[in-house]
């Protein structure tokens, strides 16, 4: 159900419905369009978690779809642009929202009598998310740019990276066994390397929309009918092997529109700050009312994310180009 609720709520509100008229590109423009709705969408099931309702509207369970959309297309903007020397700048695009947003937790939080710890403090900067909400994505993001900036100059690069994201992501299955977060989609950054090396125009969309049926049927069967897989060793490989086939489902019935319309459009372009931000605005609305349902909390936390997310992000912006242009990093 919530692959389902998941799939159809990123094709309709993300495009403009305007069907290719080209071979049908993956544009920076529909990218930014989903990154919007992905964070509106982990917005929704974190309210639900908030009020435990989670179990009850259990099709908003779909946060872990979008983190896997997130890191296709970063995997899938690395490898378009080659880039394999920008890495100074993408962390500073990264930790500039980051830092702006653990300022902005730590002051308000405080306000309201909540106290951190040394520990606190320091397990933040690890991603541990003491002090913002969610804050292991930027960080589990981190060490995926560092597999592909260190081997991306490599002749078998495709392959080795591979094998490296791989590896780290069964260390973390074993080191974070507990934040099943850590390890579910991340292969879904390696489906977007893939899929800009060896199909960059999306030509063979069909091939994709069948591969990724498959990947959801197989991990839907095993889920099912082997219960005992959710709690094996094997856990994170039939995880990402779900979150990889949805967003590559997604992606190619989205790849056949040319363009975003502009509310997704606008929502994608302040992505990152709504989805640091959305976890204190659920924090001040839960704690000053004892008593709110759902649907309010939803819209509540929703208008005030939305604009704290673009206030904060036009300081950002203003924050990195400053910070690039002292460092003399273009």
């Amino acid at each position: 159900m919530n692959v389902l609720f998941f799939s159809v709520i990123l094709v309709l509100f993300s495009s403009n419905y305007c069907i290719h008229r080209d071979n049908g590109s993956l544009s920076l423009d529909i990218t930014t369009g989903l990154k919007g709705v992905c964070a509106v969408l982990i917005l929704l099931y974190h309210c639900a978690v908030a009020l435990r309702e989670d179990i009850r509207f259990s099709f908003l369970s779909v946060g872990f779809y979008g983190v896997a959309l997130f890191f296709f297309f970063s995997g899938y903007g690395l490898n378009k642009k080659k880039d394999i020397c920008g890495w100074k700048k993408r962390i500073i695009k990264l930790f500039v929202p980051v830092i702006s947003a653990t300022i902005l937790y730590f002051i308000i939080k405080s306000l309201m009598k909540f106290r951190f710890s040394i520990s606190d403090i320091l397990l933040s900067f690890l991603g541990q998310g003491t002090i913002v909400n969610n804050l292991w994505y930027p960080y589990a993001l981190v060490l995926m740019y560092a597999i592909f900036y260190f081997i991306g100059k490599s002749k078998h690069r495709i392959g080795y990276i591979s094998l490296a994201l791989i590896l780290l992501t069964i260390v973390e299955s074993v080191a974070f066994s507990s934040q099943p977060q850590w390890y579910i989609s991340n292969l879904a950054f390696l489906v977007g390397i893939f899929l800009s090396e060896y199909d960059i125009e999306l030509k063979k969309r069909n091939f994709w929309l069948i591969g990724s049926l498959i990947a959801i049927l197989f991990s839907f069967i095993i889920t099912r009918y082997f219960p005992s897989a959710n709690n094996s060793p094997t856990f994170w490989l039939v995880s990402n092997i779900k979150s990889s086939g949805v967003v590559l489902f997604v992606v190619s019935i989205c790849s056949f529109f040319s363009n975003s319309n502009p509310i997704s459009r606008f929502l994608g372009n302040n992505s990152f700050e709504i989805y640091l931000l959305h976890g204190l605005v659920i924090f001040v609305y839960t704690a000053i009312f004892n008593s709110i349902n759902l649907i309010t909390l939803i819209i509540l936390t929703l208008l005030t994310t939305i604009a704290m997310a673009f206030i904060l992000h036009i300081a950002n912006q203003i924050i990195i180009k400053k910070t690039c242009a002292l460092l003399k990093i273009y």
